[in-house]
């Protein structure tokens, strides 16, 4: 898990697409961040414009130890088209905790989803559950039109 998290975090573009995960099982958006060369970029669904926000930063250690922890192995399955292997921990930023599902490519060991699940701590969304769904395809390298330094 953390060479996934690493990984991802070195890719040089990407885009992450943040959804609320309804009690239904449908996904809400909720934000979106591009990563690419010239910066990147995050616009909130209910925003009207793009704002450039600092390069991710990515360590596999928060203020307090380590960001995963009860990492476990639970299957291998595809997912978005990429075979992955199914990951579960408990993830540490301070200061939250929410129980963590990754979803691992098999052929360039990136992220492909993640799902948190902060019902049982605080929340660090105004949901409880979020998911993340990276795309590795998309050229995000272009400043995204209408966006704010």
């Amino acid at each position: 898990m953390n060479d996934a998290y690493i990984a991802t975090g070195k890719a040089l573009e990407y885009v992450d697409n943040l959804s609320q995960l309804r009690p239904d099982g449908t996904l809400k958006s909720y934000a979106e961040t591009r990563v690419g060369p010239s910066g990147a970029y995050e616009k909130l669904v209910i925003a009207t414009q793009w704002r450039q926000i600092d390069w991710p930063f990515v360590s596999t250690f928060d203020r307090y130890g380590p960001v995963f922890t009860s990492c476990r192995l639970l299957g291998h399955e595809p997912v978005n088209g990429y075979d992955t292997d199914h990951y579960s921990a408990t993830w540490h930023s301070f200061p939250f905790s929410p129980s963590y599902d990754m979803w691992v490519s098999v052929a360039n060991g990136r992220v492909i989803k993640v799902v948190r699940d902060y019902s049982k701590t605080t929340w660090e969304f105004s949901f409880p559950i979020a998911v993340d769904l990276f795309d590795y395809s998309h050229k995000a390298d272009a400043e995204p039109k209408g966006s704010t330094q």
